[in-house]
């Protein structure tokens, strides 16, 4: 398969590579398009600090394993390799403004599709 047929598949049509720099003399500006320094080198760092939520993983799987893997709004219940996948969901979001608890009574066991979703659109 060409490159620029799978470039194009992933929303990168007219370009020769992945870089950002479109094909010679396609954006309009002809050789001042080609004579532009690519980036070389990995991409900057800069360290900083973060707070994480701590989640209890045994509970996420003990509601998974209280309704079968299988979703609690729409019941769909997904193989993924031979297993059963399926995500935990707090009812409450454990960050601010709600900063509720991290239990079992605030899971809802759900398939991948719904956590993606934007809130109350389900």
């Amino acid at each position: 398969m060409p490159v620029s047929v799978l470039l194009s598949r992933v929303g990168l049509a007219g370009y020769a590579t992945a870089d950002g720099l479109l094909d010679d003399g396609q954006d309009g500006r002809g050789q001042e398009a080609a004579d532009e320094k690519r980036a070389t080198g990995p991409t900057g760092r800069r360290e900083s600090t973060s707070l994480r939520l701590i989640r209890d993983a045994v509970i996420a799987n003990r509601v998974k394993e209280l309704h079968g893997h299988a979703c609690q709004v729409c019941g769909t219940r997904l193989q993924y390799k031979h297993s059963p996948y399926s995500e935990a969901a707090h009812l409450r979001g454990l960050g601010f403004p709600h900063d509720a608890p991290d239990e079992l009574q605030n899971l809802l066991c759900l398939c991948p599709n719904l956590p993606a979703l934007p809130p109350n659109s389900v």
